[in-house]
């Protein structure tokens, strides 16, 4: 007690100076002591947060990992991605959102081994991302892999001339330039169709081709090569081919000849062709009719309805489309369904993004018109349009691997379609000068116009339209050029993987053996 009092009877002797600098000292340090606490719980939190990001980045590479596992097991194809979602904890009666995930196949190596004509085995290693944010914007991003095997059996393939046999499978002639009506070409500077073996090329027409130059008369005319092509000139035996030959065709009044290509080569029982001429069918090349359309249009449809679709009302402009929160670009993800006119506004890059391995779950459908003023590029979907699509000069639909889950363009341009339903004679107008590669153009109903001065098309341009509707145009402005690169992927409607055994070949059937998944393995924890 007395020592107790000897303390208060010193401070009572106190100096007013000496208590203020007591009493300074004691709060500048009580200060000290509370920041260093603060600065402990930020750590603190911060690094929770940080765990809890990782976590969810890990929940996202496992949610994609059994989705595959899951859908491989079903069909033998596969999910991309997985987009934005949630993670959401019910606490206390109420939900509380913890943050988001996003996965990603990254990379998918894949070999295979035949066993004989019976079956095929593949082996896959995948590489996956996830990445989690949590509500507080602290993110981690992490990956891994896994291995999976299956097997598929080998059947014989049954092909038919002009596509498919089944009215429900999407089928169509193959050739640079396929016309179900006529072909009408305006151009001083040269029409052109390549080929990598400077053969495949075609141009078709089932009711003859036209050519005239764009100023003064055919007679003043005389370079042999306004019109080559890498690829025969083909058009039904009669009166298509005798108008086809002559002077209102692609003949000239003055006796000479504006168009050239090469040597048809016998093949089997057709005997071959001279160089620089028309050949002559026995028949029309074969399209589908227009109930075959609408029976496409209408699987299409429900594709892009289908689980995982994004539906957008009253259509949709590149200007409202929110940035990609995986690619950083603006993306529309099929399957969708747009209800309305597509507009890819001036400047802008709008991306079509796949969302599976299985072409009918890539679907984007437009119940309008697209109009493309920017870029359009598609990275591997079936794009299928009720209306009209129309550019204009320094705009472009290509195709890209960029982002894509397909990783060359052969194979995003086995995956890929843009395709007009309306029944226009300018179902596609094209008045572009860009050179892309565009893969599959088809009007399934109407017709092609190109108006674009020295554009260059990698693909294949087809119009299906009935009379009065199928014709294609080229009139490039100025009587400039026109060239179309015959893509032969653009042709095939998936990736067809193929084995032959004399005259057989066979294409992948049926699943023989289930896919087994090993465990996820190889976390890499990358931020």
């Amino acid at each position: 007690m007395s020592r107790h009092i000897r303390i208060r009877r010193k401070l009572a002797g106190m100096s007013t100076s000496s208590a203020a600098i007591f009493v300074m000292t004691f709060t500048m340090i009580g200060a000290g002591m509370v920041q260093m606490t603060r600065v402990l719980h930020q750590h603190a939190k911060r690094s929770a947060d940080k765990d809890q990001a990782t976590l969810l980045a890990e929940s996202g590479c496992t949610e994609l990992y059994q989705q595959i596992r899951n859908q491989m097991r079903i069909d033998g194809n596969y999910v991309f991605d997985i987009p934005s979602t949630n993670a959401v904890a019910h606490v206390e009666g109420r939900d509380v959102t913890l943050g988001s995930y996003t996965a990603r196949v990254l990379d998918v190596e894949t070999t295979t081994v035949d066993q004989g004509t019976s079956s095929r085995q593949y082996t896959y290693t995948f590489s996956v991302e996830g990445r989690g944010t949590t509500a507080t914007g602290i993110s981690s991003i992490v990956t891994a892999k896994f291995n999976g095997t299956m097997s598929r059996a080998l059947v014989e393939e049954s092909s038919t001339s002009g596509g498919s046999s089944d009215p429900k499978a999407f089928g169509f002639p193959v050739g640079a330039i396929v016309a179900n009506q006529k072909l009408d070409i305006e151009t001083d500077m040269g029409f052109r169709t390549t080929a990598a073996n400077g053969l495949d090329a075609h141009v078709v027409a089932n009711k003859g081709i036209t050519w005239n130059p764009h100023s003064g008369s055919k007679t003043g005319v005389t370079q042999p090569n306004v019109l080559d092509i890498q690829g025969q000139w083909l058009v039904p035996n009669g009166v298509p081919y005798t108008n086809t030959v002559g002077e209102t065709g692609m003949g000239n009044p003055n006796g000479g000849k504006n168009y050239r290509n090469p040597a048809a080569p016998a093949m089997g029982s057709f005997p071959g062709g001279d160089p620089n001429s028309v050949l002559w069918m026995p028949g029309e090349v074969g399209f589908a009719d227009e109930s075959t359309v609408d029976s496409w249009a209408a699987d299409w449809k429900t594709y892009s309805k289908g689980a995982s679709s994004h539906t957008y009302s009253g259509g949709l402009k590149a200007t409202d489309i929110p940035t990609d929160p995986i690619t950083s670009r603006l993306v529309i993800r099929a399957p969708a369904y747009i209800d309305g006119d597509l507009l890819v506004n001036g400047g802008l890059e709008v991306n079509l993004m796949p969302f599976n391995t299985d072409p009918k779950k890539n679907v984007i459908y437009v119940k309008g018109n697209i109009e493309n003023k920017g870029l359009l590029q598609n990275l591997g979907c079936t794009v299928v349009f009720e209306g009209e699509y129309s550019d204009q000069n320094g705009s472009e639909y290509r195709l890209s691997n960029l982002n894509s889950p397909f990783n060359t363009t052969d194979k995003v341009s086995q995956r890929s379609a843009l395709i007009s339903l309306a029944k226009s004679k300018e179902a596609f107008h094209f008045t572009t000068d860009s050179s892309s590669r565009t893969g599959l153009i088809y009007a399934a109903k109407g017709g092609i116009d190109v108006t674009g001065s020295n554009a260059e098309f990698t693909g294949m341009l087809l119009a299906g339209g009935g009379p009065g509707y199928g014709d294609i145009n080229i009139h490039p402005e100025g009587g400039n050029s026109f060239v179309v690169h015959y893509d032969p992927a653009a042709g095939e409607p998936g990736e067809l993987e193929t084995v032959s055994a004399g005259d057989i070949t066979y294409v992948t059937g049926g699943i023989n053996s289930a896919f087994m998944p090993s465990d996820l393995y190889g976390w890499v924890w990358k931020k």
